[in-house]
């Protein structure tokens, strides 16, 4: 099979046609074109191009954007950021925590709406001592060191989240903290489905890879590679998202993969 090849020549016809063209586009004398070249900014010996707009006009739409990123970044800060909170049962393995037998692990995890890192740990039960745990020890810990202040936290309208303040360890911990508590079961409130995605992602990534490697651990051991499997994904959050203290690249998806 031979490929055929249509070559165009220039005709009188085409000619003409250019000709026409170029008579009947508006006339530009000499000292327009010289003070178009003299108040653009590009460097000398820049060739310009007819077809792509002066340097002046596409250099300001990327300073505008820049500017819009650090005026969103710093309304985030002053105003707070969004946290959804839920608990999963994962499995029932033998010998988990400190009692003998048949026992259960569940994880708790955190994600913020603004900045898309998220938090997890793992308790050999649920209740409300573990609900504020895990705010005590992983998420309050990582906003302050970044500089991030919280505005609210959703959950769902269970014993573990809602209760009396000055008896309930995750409600008192939420009001010393100046934290509003909502419910995502209200009617109209938005649906938890990050932290129910979250989970699915570290279920895929996580917990089904470290199951395979190993059969017998304990939760100490299990919560050390989650920690560090979570550092590395909110470093990377946190670089792509924009709101880290040297990051400056636009939002990504949620979750990705490391």
């Amino acid at each position: 099979m031979t490929a055929i090849c249509k070559l165009t020549t220039a005709t009188p016809n085409n000619l003409m046609s250019e000709f026409e063209f170029r008579k009947k586009r508006p006339y530009a004398s000499p000292k327009l074109i010289a003070r178009t070249i003299n108040d653009s900014p590009r460097s000398s010996g820049t060739p310009i191009s007819q077809g792509n707009p002066p340097a002046s006009q596409t250099a300001e739409p990327i300073v505008k954007d820049n500017e819009q990123l650090k005026a969103q970044d710093m309304e985030r800060r002053a105003n707070g950021h969004a946290l959804y909170q839920e608990v999963f049962f994962f499995c029932t393995v033998p010998n988990v925590g400190d009692v003998r037998g048949t026992g259960c692990i569940y994880v708790e995890t955190v994600v913020d709406q603004n900045s898309g890192c998220a938090f997890a740990k793992v308790y050999a039960a649920k209740h409300a001592m573990n609900s504020a745990d895990v705010l005590f020890t992983r998420v309050l810990p990582f906003f302050r060191r970044q500089g991030f202040t919280i505005r609210n936290i959703h959950t769902p309208r269970k014993s573990e989240y809602f209760g009396l303040v000055p008896l309930h360890p995750f409600e008192s911990l939420l009001a010393t903290s100046h934290i509003e508590h909502l419910s995502t079961g209200s009617p109209g409130a938005p649906h938890n489905y990050l932290c129910l995605q979250f989970y699915r992602f570290l279920q895929k990534n996580f917990f089904q890879p470290i199951l395979r490697k190993k059969f017998s651990f304990s939760l100490e051991e299990l919560q050390k590679e989650l920690d560090a499997f979570i550092d590395a994904y909110n470093s990377l959050r946190l670089s792509h998202s924009g709101l880290g203290k040297s990051a400056s690249s636009a939002a990504s998806k949620f979750p990705f993969d490391l």
